[in-house]
C-alpha cells in the first residue's frame, strides 16, 4: 500500500473511532463539520426524546393567552380497542432514531475521504 493508501485508511479507522465515541465526531475530524453537526444533533434529539419518556413528567411546551399547552407522555391513546402509552410509543421511536444516526455516523465515516486543508 503506498503512503498515501496508508494515510486515508488510517485517517478512516480514526474517524469510525470518533465516530463510535461521539455521533457526528468523525465527520467533524473530517472536516464535514455541517454533516458531524446535524449527526450531534439528531443524535441528541433522539436522547432527548428518550429522556423525556423514561421520565413521564409532564411539561409545559408554551403560554397561549391564559391557556397553556401541556405534554404528557404518561397518557393513554386508544386505537382499535388497544391502548398505547405516548412514552412507549417515544421510547421505541426514540431508540430507532438513535440507533439509525449512530450506525449510519459510523459508516459514512468509513466510507468518507478527507477534505483536504487548504
Amino acid at each position: 500500500m503506498t503512503k498515501n493508501g496508508t494515510e486515508r485508511q488510517r485517517s478512516r479507522v480514526i474517524a469510525v473511532m470518533l465516530s463510535i465515541l461521539l455521533c457526528g465526531l468523525g465527520q467533524i475530524y473530517l472536516r464535514r463539520v455541517l454533516k458531524g453537526l446535524i449527526l450531534f444533533i439528531s443524535f441528541s434529539c433522539a436522547v432527548a426524546i428518550i429522556y423525556l419518556a423514561v421520565s413521564r413528567m409532564e411539561f409545559k411546551i408554551m403560554d397561549w393567552g391564559e391557556k397553556e399547552l401541556m405534554f404528557n407522555p404518561s397518557r393513554v391513546m386508544s386505537y382499535q380497542e388497544r391502548d398505547f402509552y405516548v412514552a412507549d410509543i417515544m421510547k421505541i421511536t426514540g431508540a430507532v432514531q438513535l440507533v439509525f444516526t449512530w450506525v449510519f455516523s459510523i459508516a459514512d465515516a468509513w466510507r468518507a475521504r478527507r477534505i483536504p486543508s487548504r
